[in-house]
């Protein structure tokens, strides 16, 4: 479908956008040899119906252009997920992590156990008991741009969330972005 990103769970929550000149574009071979979305910060991608009220992780591949400095949400709802001073966030938590270049980001939003990792490293966590409003966008608000982004209903285990950085990693050439002490750094889950 033109203009489509189309989701690949069954779930039938496709980012679509009507008005082409609202539509990001599509970066051939971009990031390791594979091609990823560029957005300016009016460019976005509408989730089918009324978004998805259940996401507690979004695990994404992203960088913010270096042209931006402001607290972006790039998946709408009501989680600010980038500062004004581009680094990559989830709500007051600033992981200190530079959104300027890509990176592998697992947001966790469940209520009582938020946190954020910045290519596999925990940059923080909160114990907030607000559940999220429904994300319903990609792009939104983000200059920047998004390779993949990965979705669940559900906190991760410290487990799963590895093995889904290492294969992201392996996936887009940023394995070595992850630490030294990463289970996938070297090998692919």
């Amino acid at each position: 479908i033109s203009g489509s990103w189309i989701d690949q769970s069954g779930n039938n929550q496709h980012g679509g956008q009507a008005t082409s000149s609202n539509r990001p574009t599509y970066g051939a071979a971009a990031l390791n040899s594979k091609g990823v979305l560029h957005f300016t910060a009016a460019q976005s991608l509408d989730l089918s119906g009324s978004g998805d009220s259940q996401i507690r992780t979004i695990a994404a591949v992203l960088k913010q252009a270096s042209t931006q400095s402001a607290v972006t949400k790039p998946f709408g709802g009501n989680q600010n997920l980038t500062t004004a001073g581009q680094k990559f966030s989830l709500g007051a938590i600033d992981s200190g992590a530079l959104s300027t270049t890509y990176s592998i980001v697992v947001w966790q939003m469940v209520a009582g156990d938020y946190s954020i990792h910045v290519d596999g490293t925990n940059k923080g966590s909160s114990t907030s008991s607000l559940s999220p409003h429904a994300f319903d966008k990609v792009g939104n608000d983000l200059a920047g741009s998004i390779a993949e982004v990965i979705a669940y209903d559900r906190a991760l285990s410290d487990g799963v969330r590895e093995k889904l950085e290492g294969y992201l990693a392996h996936k887009w050439g940023l394995n070595g972005s992850l630490a030294s002490s990463h289970t996938y750094q070297n090998t692919k889950p």
